[in-house]
Formats: structure tokens, sequence, C-alpha cells
């Protein structure tokens, strides 16, 4: 049989909490022991091993675990044996209280017992659904951690950066954060079109990259602005009068936890994105007006 199979029948939960449990019981003996190779049972109780193991017929064991290699079992191994990545072979004489075979192939003479066993086979579907679930595990985690070092660093150092003149936007977001959420929103989408547009020719892909660049430059400086305000918010909660990179420092820290909330997270970030990218829309527009204003006097 291949894939994942109990020797007993039983309660399926019951089973993959104990699965769970033997899982920690591998990593215990293979970061606890994993300097001790031997290729044979004499003279030890637990073997932890990368090359050929062999119990022989007169000898008892507690536990063997085999990585890599192949593990022939003559006598008797009370509790465990657990083989990764190599083919178990099991003597007449051979008594195993549990085996755990991933990716291995087991061979079992007659009169050798085996209470209990759970084996992945090596060709198992189920080892690469856990092989492509780590993947995406990891890829999701470094993700998620990149963004995070992202939400919280940037917006410090840019407001660092611009604090002489950031207080302009950042009066915009204060007098209407909806507002702003409005004006981001019909900027984003504005852009998305513009760079959809530029993209179907071959011409405008540099406009497009240009334009992509734009957008998630101002994203960072909305953020930037987002932090501050959300910063501020906190302090005057506390009675707190702090800096502006101080402001920006609490409310990043406090972006970033919201972030990480399930379900709502990305919706806050979405949310957060808009109104900064409003907040830096405005202070562009008006900026581009002022400029006019004062060449129209001149």
């Amino acid at each position: 049989m291949r894939g994942f199979r109990s020797s007993f029948p039983g309660n399926r939960s019951a089973a993959i909490a104990r699965f769970l449990i033997l899982g920690f019981f591998i990593f215990y003996f293979i970061t606890g022991s994993i300097f001790a190779l031997p290729a044979h049972a004499a003279g030890k109780r637990d073997i932890v091993s990368h090359h050929p193991t062999v119990v022989r017929d007169h000898e008892q064991m507690e536990n063997v675990v085999v990585i890599g290699n192949n593990a022939d079992i003559e006598g008797i191994v009370r509790d465990t044996v657990v083989v990764i990545n190599g083919n178990v072979h099991l003597g007449p004489h051979a008594r195993v209280g549990l085996l755990i075979g991933i990716g291995a192939k087991v061979t079992k003479e007659s009169g050798a017992h085996i209470d209990e066993s759970y084996i992945l086979a090596e060709n198992s579907r189920f080892n690469d659904s856990i092989a492509v679930g780590l993947a995406i595990l990891f890829a999701t985690w470094a993700m998620r951690l990149i963004i995070s070092v992202i939400v919280v660093v940037v917006p410090v150092l840019l407001t660092f950066a611009l604090q002489g003149r950031i207080h302009k936007p950042l009066a915009f977001l204060e007098t209407s954060a909806r507002r702003m959420g409005m004006i981001g929103l019909f900027a984003t989408v504005c852009l998305i079109a513009l760079e959809i547009l530029c993209g179907l020719t071959i011409i405008g892909i540099p406009l497009t990259l240009f334009l992509l660049i734009v957008s998630a430059v101002a994203g960072l400086i909305g953020l930037s602005l987002a932090s501050v305000w959300i910063g501020k918010m906190a302090g005057s909660a506390f009675a707190m009068d702090q800096p502006i990179w101080k402001s920006a420092a609490i409310g990043s820290v406090l972006m970033m936890a919201f972030m990480n909330v399930p379900l709502l997270g990305p919706l806050f970030f979405f949310m957060i994105w808009l109104i900064g990218t409003g907040a830096v829309t405005m202070w562009i527009w008006e900026s581009i007006r002022n400029r006019q204003f004062m060449k129209k006097r001149k």
C-alpha cells in the first residue's frame, strides 16, 4: 500500500496527533544525536545514522533512526524505527514497536512482527503535496517578512528625509481621510488603465515601467504619510508629544500589526495605500496649481 497507512484502525484525529508527536521525536533525535553515526548497534541503546545500519539477531535496541540509507532489522527494537529515504528489511526474528518510513520501501520476512507502522512511500503523492505545501509556506512567509520590513523601515526613512515638506500633504490627510481614499482610488484606477494602454505597444513599454516606478514611489510616500497620521492619533490618545519621525515609527509598527490580521489585514493595507496615495496626489496637484498661478502673476 502506498501513501499513509497504519497497521490498525482507529480514530483519524488521534492518528494525526500521534504522527505529529512522532515528528517531534524525529526532530529530537536528528538534532540531539546528529554526530552519532554508527553502522551497527553494538553496545548502544539508540542509533542515529546516515550509513547502512544493522540490528543483529541477538541485539535489542530502544530507537533506530536512519537518514538517507537502509536499515536491516534482525533483532528487537522496542520503541521506534525511523527510516527516511531508504529501505527497511525486517528479518524473520525482527520485533519492532513502531515503524515510520518516509520515502521508504519496506520488506518483511515471514515471522517478523510490527506493532504499528506509518509509511510514506517514495512515490507517494502525499510527499509531493508536503513539498509543494512547504514551498508555498516558505514563499508566503518570505513575502510577509519583506512587506513587514518595508512597512516599518521605509516610512520612517522617508519621513525623516521629507520631514520639512511632509506637513502639507499630511494636512490633506488629516482634514479628510475618506476624501483622500476616494482620490487615491481614482488615481490608482487611472494609472492602471494608462499602464495597460501603454503596455499594449512596444514603444509604450518604457512609459509603462516609468509609470510603475512613479506609482510605487507615490505609494511608499503615501504609506509614510499614513504612518505619521496613525502615529499621531496613537500619541494623542496617550497625550504624547513626539517628533514626526517617532510618529512614523509608531504608526508603521501599528500598520504592520494590523496587516498581519487574517482576512482583514490585506483589506486594511489596501485602504491605507489608497488614503496615502490620495494625499500624495493632492499634494502634487496643489503644487502644479501653485506653480501655474505664480507664472500667471509674473
